[in-house]
């Protein structure tokens, strides 16, 4: 006995499958990862490495060089390039897609650590880092205050405010952006210097060797043994100001004698504001395989207690939220994919007439679907834009199977079979059909799962998807609908209750029969026409229209934007050129501004570019609020770049789109002379 037959005489069994499936889908489509677009990871590894006080000439001869000589011969390596900049050299390396990420970043540190030697001594130790999904921003957070200086509240901040934000399940790192740490700032007279015969070395050797805490051994007794260590740290301004530098002539020369000290910040080379007011930023990073989602969700739960233990005066804002828009996208699929459900639906009540059997594919749609969900867990797939999108696809797709079994039974039925031995003799028939449908959709989206490159890896999710739900639908329409047949059809229920469906049906499949039937007689005529239908297509290109509004008249290609290759071997089939791109502009509701000034130029001058471009973006209603950082990087930063991160309000609350507000701005920003500045969508 098959299957089919088995769900039919066992009605619970196949009740029993159908519940399984739904619940299992269900539970997955609760723990897969939500994100935009699938996981990506891009093969590239980067190795970082610093030297202090270098010029960019020295960074590239003695740094930058003797490692891109060490790592271009590594296995995979597509490109290599490099950028040496003042105390920073940057080699990045992308490596062929096939080649493992992890395996191509152990081979990276491997050839860093032969080539270490060869180095200079001065350098801090290269850091590499490959470019994987873990460092994922899900949001910004930015700290202020009237009543605390920079210091307190980056202290407050690294102390407090990261520790909780850490702590969150899904975050793998936060990172302080501007951040002040305190230190001792020992300012040095160059005269007084000279006069003591004393250099800067003198004075650095004497720090380092007076601040630090030495083991000097133990005290051992009959019963008890004690270890003792000088504590030689200095804490505050005064203690160092009373250290001894040298002897000149038998008086000590201590640190105050010659260099001035106060207690202030390490680096001051990097601000950032919010909404044009100094702050500071806290990012949050998302594991690779969590829930942009739910880890938005999280953080933002967690910041009104975290407010809430911040001192009087200082405040924790939301800057930038990535989430928004996935979340924004996402409901928008939903609303799709309920709007494609009940159309579907109406559809098909529509033709059927009847509530049992309109019950039967309805059914049918929501139990593949969710299904799906499940095989999607198996195989780390993750809830995006595409694979959602492959739900409002698949409704039409899943449909079919359901629709021809139910139509097949229905026949007999209608002819006086018991709907018990109609179901089996239907379904039987049936089967077949049923099963090389299903086949051949999925050899049609499978392939897609196996292609290479970064649209192999974009669209696989979307493959699976659609072809699992297209599997599902298929055993779906052999288990359920027809024990859902036999159950629920009786002779008295008709296909076309509704008469002007019956009318509009029977109207169209009569003139179909006579314009197959005469088509079949004329083979010659069709395939003339359908020759000269395609010659049309193209010779229509070139149409001209009149456009009364701007007076002109307009090809049907440069209506269309459509272009053609010119090129006589091509002129026969006149392919035809599009623009391409890997994705769609979309308005994500924030997009970014950057600033580069020249080469040489000093914090401060970055900064009066930067005020002129807050100020700009001031003076756009459609705007809620900007993040802008002064230098770059960590340290040592880039303080001739800026970079501002701009809000714009909620979707519902302006006129004007994200692209045409960047166009604008960038027309006033190329009138800025000095720097060069220009805003992108992102």
């Amino acid at each position: 006995m098959s299957l089919f037959e088995t769900c039919i005489h066992r009605p619970v069994f196949a009740i029993v499958m159908t519940l399984l499936l739904v619940l299992f889908g269900l539970l997955s489509f609760l723990r897969l990862p939500v994100r935009e677009y699938p996981d990506i990871k891009p093969p590239i590894v980067s190795v970082r490495t610093v030297y202090q006080g270098a010029s960019a000439s020295v960074v590239e001869l003695d740094v930058t060089t003797p490692l891109e000589d060490a790592l271009s011969g590594i296995q995979g390596l597509r490109t290599i390039t490099s950028a040496s900049r003042e105390e920073v050299s940057l080699i990045t390396m992308e490596f062929e897609l096939k080649r493992d990420l992890d395996d191509a970043t152990n081979d990276v540190r491997a050839r860093v650590s032969q080539i270490r030697p060869v180095l200079p001594l001065g350098i801090l130790e290269p850091h590499v880092e490959k470019a994987a999904a873990e460092n994922t921003e899900v949001l910004w957070l930015t700290v202020s205050s009237d009543r605390h200086s920079e210091l307190e509240m980056s202290d407050i901040a690294d102390r407090f405010i990261k520790t909780r934000l850490a702590m969150i399940p899904g975050v793998s790192a936060t990172y302080l952006d501007g951040e002040r740490r305190y230190a001792m700032r020992i300012w040095l007279d160059p005269d007084r210097l000279a006069a003591r015969r004393l250099t800067v070395e003198d004075v650095e050797e004497a720090i380092r060797n007076q601040n630090a805490s030495i083991p000097a051994g133990r005290i051992e007794g009959n019963q008890m043994e004690f270890g003792i260590s000088l504590k030689g740290t200095l804490q505050s301004p005064r203690q160092f100001e009373s250290l001894i530098v040298a002897y000149r002539e038998g008086y000590p020369v201590r640190l105050e004698d010659v260099a001035s000290v106060e207690l202030g910040a390490e680096d001051t080379r990097k601000l950032v504001r919010f909404n044009g007011k100094s702050s500071l930023g806290i990012s949050v990073s998302r594991q690779s395989k969590a829930n942009t989602l739910a880890v938005a969700r999280a953080v933002k739960e967690q910041l009104p207690s975290i407010s809430a233990g911040l001192p009087d005066g200082m405040n924790l804002t939301m800057a930038w939220d990535s989430a928004t828009p996935i979340e924004r996208s996402l409901d928008e699929v939903y609303v799709a994919l309920g709007l494609s459900l009940l159309l579907v639906v109406m559809v098909i009540f529509l033709f059927l007439g009847s509530t049992r059997a309109t019950l039967i594919p309805a059914v049918a749609i929501p139990v593949s679907i969710i299904g799906t969900c499940t095989i999607m867990a198996v195989t780390g797939c993750s809830l995006n834009v595409l694979t959602l999108l492959r739900l409002v696809l698949a409704v039409g797709l899943v449909v079919d199977d359901a629709i021809i079994v139910l139509e097949n039974i229905h026949r007999r039925i209608v002819a006086d079979m018991p709907p018990e031995r109609a179901a089996i003799e239907g379904t039987n028939e049936i089967a077949f059909v049923v099963v090389a449908t299903t086949i051949s959709l999925v050899t049609v989206f499978v392939p897609i799962a196996f292609l290479t490159g970064i649209v192999g890896q974009l669209f696989a999710e979307l493959a699976i998807a659609v072809a699992s739900a297209v599997l599902l639908s298929g055993f779906v329409a052999l288990t359920l609908t027809p024990m859902m047949c036999g159950r629920l059809l009786r002779h008295d229920i008709g296909l076309t209750r509704f008469r002007f469906a019956a009318r509009l049906t029977d109207d169209v499949g009569q003139r179909y029969r006579r314009g197959l039937a005469w088509a079949m007689n004329a083979r010659i005529v069709i395939v003339i026409v359908a020759v000269g239908a395609s010659l049309a297509s193209l010779s229509i290109l070139n149409l001209t229209f009149p456009v009364a509004r701007y007076g002109v008249g307009l090809s049907f290609r440069e209506v269309f934007g459509i272009e053609f290759c010119d090129t006589p071997q091509l002129a026969a089939g006149s392919f035809i050129r599009l623009p391409s791109e890997l994705a769609p502009l979309e308005d994500a509701g924030w997009f970014s501004g950057f600033l580069t000034a020249p080469q040489g130029a000093t914090l401060r001058y970055t900064d009066t570019y930067a005020r002129e471009l807050e100020a700009l973006l001031k003076t756009v209603p459609e705007i809620a609020h900007t993040y802008t950082m002064v230098a770059l990087g960590d340290r040592p930063t880039r303080v001739n770049r800026a970079e501002s991160w701009v809000t714009l309000k909620d979707w519902n609350e302006r006129t004007k789109s994200q692209q045409e507000i960047v166009a604008s701005l960038n027309q006033e920003l190329g009138k800025l002379s000095g720097v060069k500045a220009y805003l992108l969508n992102l």
